[in-house]
């Protein structure tokens, strides 16, 4: 559209251009009418500025179009983690829910097995299970939020078909960092790499958290498989996908989180994998 727009305005410059070679090799003699020369000469100027005001709006027209579109790709971006903080949400309501209610199974349970009735028990139980299983929250550290979110990817990892090794080391603490930016860091970066692990055969993904100087750091390192060749633009990471600008974005998003607690996010590819590190100084 950007394109079509500009030769349409350069139709201006190409007729003023036109008009003033015409004029100049027309062969009319102006020499002894002065108003004429100066009206001409007025005209003349007023296509030059005419022409440079035209151009300065195009300008400004595609910087409004390329504002539009980077705030289109944001926006796309916020409700992704929405999205996620719904789930999110929905998922440690469903289970706490369901351990709620496991109290009222258990004395139907215990109902059931005085008067010997073994095959309602196993329905309870089964259903129990599936429950459980469905919604299950792995503990990998104590943090209630990192368990959920990584319990989220295990789930979808196992759906995609993608190795996924998560390591959490013991004691390892990040309390200064809100529940929604640990949200927002985890998920992107883990979207990220099982975006691009998914377009790999037999790909995996690895999650590693652990303390660093002594306890004064948490590293959290992320490693994948990637097949897509990737292409770094002004320091943005972009992909061959259409949607370039999400991939960048959230990458972006990641490193402002972590300037936000004075932490750091560098990411380099090395033998086709990507590495993704977050640094965040312990409080």
């Amino acid at each position: 559209m950007t394109n079509k727009l500009f030769f349409i305005y350069l139709c201006v410059p190409i007729a003023t251009l036109g008009t003033m070679l015409t004029v100049f090799y027309s062969g009319v003699d102006f020499a002894g009418h002065m108003m004429m020369r100066t009206i001409m000469t007025l005209f003349f100027i007023f296509m030059v500025l005419g022409n440079m005001v035209l151009f300065y709006a195009f300008q400004k027209h595609t910087e409004d179009i390329s504002e539009s579109a980077r705030h289109e790709v944001e926006l796309i971006h916020k409700n992704a983690e929405i999205d996620r903080l719904t789930k999110i949400a929905e998922m440690n309501d469903d289970y706490s829910e369901t351990v709620h209610n496991m109290t009222h199974s258990l004395k139907a349970i215990e109902q059931l097995a005085e008067e010997h009735n073994v095959e309602n028990i196993r329905e309870i139980v089964e259903d129990l299970t599936g429950r459980l299983s469905q919604r299950e929250i792995y503990e990998y550290s104590n943090h209630r939020m990192i368990n959920t979110i990584l319990s989220e990817y295990v789930t979808k990892a196992e759906k995609s078909e993608i190795k996924f090794d998560v390591y959490v080391e013991p004691g390892c603490i990040i309390r200064q960092v809100k529940d929604i930016d640990i949200v927002s860091i985890l998920g992107n970066v883990l979207d990220n790499a099982f975006e691009a692990a998914g377009k790999v055969d037999a790909s995996s993904v690895f999650f590693r958290m652990f303390m660093h100087e002594k306890g004064k750091m948490c590293i959290i390192k992320v490693v994948n498989d990637y097949g897509e060749d990737i292409i770094e633009k002004n320091g943005v990471v972009q992909t061959t996908k259409k949607e370039k600008g999400i991939h960048g974005i959230g990458l972006k998003s990641i490193a402002k989180t972590a300037e936000k607690y004075n932490g750091s996010f560098s990411y380099y590819t090395e033998d086709k994998k990507f590495y993704a590190v977050l640094i965040l100084p312990i409080e």
